[in-house]
Formats: structure tokens, C-alpha cells, sequence
């Protein structure tokens, strides 16, 4: 093996090494400072209310959970319509008949 094939294998050598050991230095040696520094950002908003609003960064809505008023099922997915009458009558206040 001459000379410049040696540092072409010492060369590539590094360039698979270098990102290898820096995937295991940042994943295992730093895991616990990354971790206390992505705990400093975390924050809980607790919501209350009917209508609870969910904002992002920027305090607009994100999303809203309103009530639901009218609900409409997939037909093609109901097997049994009779059953699901009979099921969902009494939280409905209806006549399961």
C-alpha cells in the first residue's frame, strides 16, 4: 500500500468516525443538560371553561373545543341501525322503541 492510499483510508476512516462519535457524544454524554435546558422551555397552561381555547406561540387559536350541537353518522359504517338506536336513545332522551 503506497503512501497517499494510507491517508486516503486514515481520511476516510475519519469521515465515517467524526459524525459517529458526535451522534454518541450528543445523545448519551449531553443527554442530561439537553434535557434540563428542554424542561426550562416546557410550560402547562391549565384551561378552563366550556369553550376552551388552545393558542400557540403567538396567543391565536389553534384549536377550540366547542360543544357539539348536531352530530352526523357515517352511514356506511352503521351494521346494525337498530342497535345503535336502542344505544344511543337514552343519551339522546328518546324513545328506544
Amino acid at each position: 500500500m503506497t503512501n497517499a492510499s494510507r491517508h486516503r483510508v486514515l481520511w476516510v476512516g475519519c469521515d465515517f468516525h467524526a459524525p459517529t462519535y458526535r451522534l454518541i457524544y450528543l445523545q448519551v454524554i449531553k443527554h442530561d443538560d439537553y434535557t434540563a435546558l428542554a424542561a426550562k422551555n416546557m410550560s402547562t397552561n391549565k384551561l378552563s371553561g366550556p369553550e376552551r381555547h388552545h393558542p400557540d406561540c403567538h396567543r391565536e387559536p389553534l384549536a377550540d373545543n366547542l360543544p357539539v350541537r348536531l352530530a352526523m353518522p357515517m352511514v356506511s359504517h352503521i351494521r346494525d341501525p337498530i342497535a345503535l338506536a336502542q344505544a344511543i336513545a337514552g343519551e339522546l332522551e328518546m324513545d328506544p322503541g
